[in-house]
């Protein structure tokens, strides 16, 4: 039985996290680079327990990172002698949402707040929509606006208000888009920009659609567009998806993509 890791093991580990391509470990492994560029502290808080094939990660930064695999409860004994989640007041805890959700049972902490909650998505086969009236193309510079509005409007949507960009810094994302061809619009046969797709091989970044032209399957036409292009250079194919956002999770479902995994940021102890 291995209580607690070395200092060594510890960041051998996060090194192995770093170099997986486990899409699950995603946002981990951000905030990997960022603690190893120097711009986010982990502290001496944070810890590993390992029992055989069993482990839970705790990182204290910003936020308490939570992660673990084929983990059991009684590792959550061992943990508690040197970490007492009870101490953190105002804290978000981020990371695996069965595993934070049983920290918080197993401490007793009643005084939370679910901030969200994400899906994980993946998938081997698509499902193809169409139209013969719609065309999918590159995205290109003279729609550079339009997208950069289009997207400015998803991260207020996305975030409630909580993570709003300028609109110089979208229409710069979107010219980097367009010069790495990562950026796919779904435009009718007068020319109108109905919905974008980005896309972050092998997974989909943001896709969106104008809100004048919602529900009508727009998209699901340009996600199983985009999906397909990554599945034709990968055996699978990944996104993510805000819980509560009923219509893209509707769409992700259509397309053919199931949830594995789900993400959570639950505030915790507020004051």
């Amino acid at each position: 039985m291995n209580i607690h890791t070395t200092q060594e093991e510890f960041d051998n580990f996060l090194r192995e996290l770093a170099s997986s391509q486990d899409y699950q470990y995603k946002l981990l492994r951000h905030e990997i680079t960022e603690a190893v560029q120097g711009r986010s502290i982990f502290y001496d808080g944070s810890l590993l327990n390992v029992q055989g094939e069993s482990w839970i990660l705790i990182i204290h930064s910003g936020a308490l990172l939570v992660y673990g695999n084929n983990w059991s409860k009684n590792q959550f004994e061992e943990i508690k002698e040197s970490f007492d989640l009870t101490k953190f007041t105002n804290y978000l805890m981020t990371g695996d949402s069965s595993l934070i959700k049983a920290l918080l049972e197993f401490y007793e902490i009643n005084n939370f707040q679910i901030e969200m909650e994400r899906l994980f998505y993946k998938t081997t086969s698509i499902n193809i929509f169409g139209s013969n009236d719609l065309r999918i193309i590159p995205a290109n510079e003279k729609d550079i606006n339009i997208l950069a509005a289009m997207l400015q409007q998803y991260y207020h949507e996305e975030y409630e208000g909580e993570n709003d960009k300028t609109i110089e810094d979208m229409v710069s994302r979107v010219r980097q888009c367009i010069f790495n061809g990562t950026m796919f619009v779904l435009e009718n046969l007068k020319g109108d920009i109905l919905s974008f797709c980005t896309i972050i091989d092998p997974d989909i970044g943001i896709f969106f659609t104008n809100t004048e032209f919602r529900k009508k399957g727009y998209g699901k036409i340009i996600l199983s567009y985009c999906a397909d292009l990554l599945l034709q250079r990968n055996a699978e194919v990944y996104l993510m998806t805000v819980k509560s956002k009923v219509d893209s999770n509707t769409a992700c479902r259509g397309v053919g993509f199931e949830p594995y995994f789900e993400y959570s940021y639950i505030r915790i102890n507020n004051s």
